[in-house]
């Protein structure tokens, strides 16, 4: 799994078959792979690039893409999930707005 932000292009890997040592993962690709729901924190940090330092993933608003793939570096294809990250509420807390329509 992997979070892009789409006004830069930057490429956040958020579950890795073998990532670097050291690098952050969202969680492990066996817990991925049972999980039917998944959630990933704002607070969430996470790097570029091995040279990069750890930043938060959502440190600005805008556009992002989710992406799953079996194998996401590659043609093979996958899913994409398309959002719009708005920030943080004043208080600290994200809140997100209901669908129109649900309860």
């Amino acid at each position: 799994m992997a979070i892009r932000r789409v006004s830069d292009n930057t490429w956040y890997f958020l579950v890795g078959h073998m990532p670097p040592d050291g690098e952050p993962q969202l969680m492990t690709p066996e817990k991925f792979a049972a999980a039917t729901r998944i959630e990933v924190p704002t607070s969430l940090r996470g790097r570029a690039s091995e040279a990069d330092s750890l930043v938060p993933i959502f440190s600005r608003s805008g556009a992002y893409e989710a992406y799953v793939s079996d194998n996401l570096e590659s043609e093979e294809g996958g899913y994409v999930c398309s959002f719009n990250y708005t920030g943080m509420s004043p208080n600290k807390s994200f809140k997100p707005n209901p669908l129109r329509g649900s309860a």
